[in-house]
């Protein structure tokens, strides 16, 4: 059996949850955090201990002290905050704050666990796989990794799909296995894009299929995960070579993928470029794209930013979105090109109506400051809230902003929140800031999200 990528730890640390910094569009945000929550943190106020925390915790306002976080986060763990509970388990896991104490971390996963927070549902079932401050039990393992996949959790579910194939805690079931990794390697989660891949070659739960296997092995590649000695890559791979030696221009790209992350063969970046550029010279709209990334970021070849857009403009002009984004953002900041403010828009446009997020948030900045067109509200509206329902976090939190403060859409601090917590639910800081202002202001969604 081929070796499978089991998710053990998700990173955790002592500022990956609720992480917030102080240069956010708040205004004075450090004096809202620390003085306003004091108070309130002092005469028992939960959600206000939680904050006050969080100030410690970040800097907000006060100076930064692991000890005095985890004690306000202790507080308001003991009065049922979920979000504290898994702050405090995770201080407990790594020893910030505290002495490090396996059995107090996972205590107090199980209590934001049970009231459903997906990442202590997680981390929970870690635990339980590694017997880490808990006896080892495979059985209790794939119940809290289930109970977090089937909120969306990524790492759970590919290790959901990981106790199915290898029967830990579950009956073994292929098709199941092969169901959770493709909900995880779906929305990008590495490890489960090459567990699937390893499906579709095999035929583990879905019909054996090279091409399906051969695009999710890239798609993993493409985020560094390597697995050299795997006989079905090294096949995939060896066919790859074969058709590039007779010059054709898809296994040419493919090559280009394979040498710049040493996927299957050794890694060489100059070795990627020479395979990019046979595929970009024969029309390859995908090999011109990463052809113009290698000369923007100065990969395997010198950076050369008039060569990083030409290749750009090539895959561009076939209509490649991501290669049309690139060329907007050459004409705002004149790199490659002359400075062009209305070509941006152009290409900005062009990639933004083929549903490219990236483009359409761009193109919602360009209409709010009257970039290359005139300024108009409503039409950055427009274009961040189709950013936005993509899970762009930049488009969420400015939508947010425009519903905070009226801007081309009635005044809503509800709408402005609801976009806020979407964004902060993916990590992004500043939305996190946005949220401790409405709640210091007193939007009930803004504090009921903090209590969580």
């Amino acid at each position: 059996m081929k070796r499978l990528h089991f998710t053990i730890i998700l990173a955790l640390l002592c500022g990956g949850i609720c992480l917030a910094n102080s240069d956010g569009p708040v205004p004075d945000a450090k004096a809202v955090t620390a003085e306003q929550y004091r108070a309130a943190a002092e005469q028992g106020d939960a959600t206000a201990q939680y904050n006050l925390g969080f100030c410690y915790h970040h800097g907000n306002g006060v100076e930064q002290s692991m000890e005095e976080a985890v004690r306000w986060y202790g507080r308001a763990a003991e009065k049922g905050i979920a979000r504290a509970q898994l702050v405090l388990g995770a201080c407990y896991a790594q020893g910030c704050g505290v002495v490090a104490d396996q059995g107090l971390a996972a205590k107090w996963y199980r209590a934001a666990a049970d009231q459903g927070e997906a990442v202590a549902q997680f981390q929970l079932a870690t635990c339980y796989a590694k017997g880490k401050g808990v006896e080892q039990n495979v059985e209790e393992a794939a119940r809290w990794y289930r109970a977090a996949a089937e909120q969306g959790h990524a790492a759970a579910q590919n290790n959901l799909g990981a106790c199915y194939q290898q029967g830990l805690g579950v009956q073994r079931h292929a098709a199941e296995a092969a169901r959770w990794y493709r909900a995880a390697a779906i929305q990008g989660h590495a490890a489960a894009q090459y567990n699937l891949a390893t499906c579709y070659a095999q035929g583990w739960g879905v019909p054996q299929d090279a091409a399906v296997a051969t695009k999710w092995y890239h798609k993993a590649a493409a985020q560094g995960l390597r697995q050299a000695n795997s006989e079905v890559l090294a096949e995939a791979i060896r066919c790859e070579q074969r058709s590039a030696k007779v010059g054709n221009a898809e296994a040419c790209y493919t090559m280009g993928v394979c040498s710049e992350t040493g996927l299957g063969v050794p890694q060489n970046a100059a070795e990627a470029v020479r395979w990019y550029r046979t595929a970009a010279d024969a029309g390859h709209a995908g090999a011109q794209l990463r052809l113009g990334d290698c000369y923007a970021g100065g990969i395997g070849v010198v950076k050369n930013a008039a060569a990083a857009a030409s290749w750009w403009r090539a895959a561009a002009e076939q209509g490649v979105a991501a290669a049309q984004c690139n060329m907007g953002g050459c004409y705002v900041e004149g790199t490659g090109v002359e400075k062009d403010l209305t070509e941006a828009v152009r290409w900005y446009r062009a990639a933004a109506e083929q549903g490219y997020s990236k483009a359409q948030f761009n193109l919602g900045a360009c209409y709010a400051q009257g970039y290359g067109l005139e300024r108009d509200a409503r039409e950055a509206v427009r274009w961040w809230t189709a950013a936005a329902e993509q899970g762009d976090a930049k488009a969420q939190t400015m939508l947010g902003t425009f519903y905070d403060r009226g801007i081309g859409v009635k005044k809503d601090l509800d709408e402005a929140v609801r976009w806020y917590c979407a964004a902060a639910e993916q990590g992004y800081a500043k939305a996190v800031e946005w949220i401790h202002h409405a709640a210091a202001r007193g939007n009930g969604r803004a504090q009921e999200y903090l209590r969580r």
